[in-house]
């Protein structure tokens, strides 16, 4: 009787620990499903914006694409009443702007709403290169590597 009390306790502490396991996949999977939007967002944006006034994204050095895709961050925070601050991404910033411009004109023209594993195939296809050699994007790289890591992973039943 002792050994299954003890098989009982274990049971329900395995469920308590899958339970948060699962919970902590899922919290995991929604940040980098913003962050996945967002990053997307920006950049689409940004190219847009600089193939409408003539500039070459990808000739600009390095510092002159971190000031344009800061002007667009601000661009983007200024669509939904949030103070221009010089920092190209934030993780509140990003989850507010996507979720009020997801079903705006601005998110639906760039195509936000779409499956997250399209837009993330989207964004290793068009931006990676940008995402790896940019020092103002190295960190949305690595939260794009990490969501393409939760993907992956089957969330537990």
């Amino acid at each position: 009787e002792l050994s299954e009390k003890l098989v009982d306790v274990n049971r329900k502490q395995y469920s308590k620990l899958i339970a948060l396991e699962r919970k902590e996949m899922l919290e995991q999977k929604q940040k980098s499903d913003i962050w996945i939007r967002y990053i997307y967002l920006l950049l689409e944006l940004t190219l847009s914006n600089c193939e409408d006034k003539g500039i070459l994204f990808y000739n600009l050095d390095q510092y002159s694409q971190t000031i344009v895709l800061r002007n667009t961050a601000n661009q983007l925070r200024q669509l939904v009443n949030i103070p221009e601050y010089d920092v190209v991404y934030d993780p509140l910033d990003a989850t507010i702007i996507v979720n009020k411009l997801s079903n705006d004109d601005i998110g639906i023209k760039h195509g936000i709403d779409r499956p997250v594993e399209e837009l993330l195939n989207s964004v290793n296809s068009k931006y990676s290169n940008l995402l790896k050699s940019l020092p103002a994007l190295r960190g949305a790289s690595q939260v794009i590597e990490l969501a393409i890591e939760t993907l992956k992973k089957e969330l537990p039943p």
